[in-house]
C-alpha cells in the first residue's frame, strides 16, 4: 500500500499538524478541513489530501505595514557629509538646554 493513501484520523491529522483533536473536528465543521473520506461516520484523511491542503494554507508574507518614511536629504547635509539620520533637525521642545558652570 502506497504511503500517500494512507488514512489519517482527526487525532493523528491534528498530531501531524502539530494541533488537537478537538482542533481538527471544529476545522470540518467549519467546512476549512482537508477533503474529509468517511469509514463509516468515522472521517478519515489521506496524506495527500492533507499535503494539497497545506500548500493551499501558504501564504506570502506581507512586507510591513508600518515602514519609516525615509525623508529626502537636503542640501546642508550633503554639504556636510553626514548622515540623514544627523541632518534631522530637533524640535525645540525636545532640546535639553546644557549649561556648563565654570569655577
Amino acid at each position: 500500500m502506497d504511503n500517500e493513501f494512507l488514512l489519517f484520523s482527526e487525532r493523528e491529522f491534528g498530531e501531524f499538524i502539530g494541533k488537537s483533536e478537538i482542533w481538527a473536528r471544529k476545522l470540518r465543521y467549519a467546512g476549512r478541513s482537508p477533503i474529509v473520506t468517511y469509514i463509516g461516520r468515522t472521517p478519515k484523511y489521506s496524506r495527500r489530501d492533507i499535503a494539497n491542503w497545506m500548500q493551499e494554507q501558504r501564504i506570502r508574507p506581507r512586507r510591513q505595514t508600518r515602514r519609516l518614511k525615509e525623508r529626502p536629504r537636503n542640501a546642508t547635509s550633503v554639504a556636510k557629509g553626514l548622515p540623514i539620520h544627523l541632518s534631522y533637525k530637533i524640535p525645540a521642545m525636545y532640546q535639553q538646554q546644557v549649561y556648563v558652570h565654570t569655577v
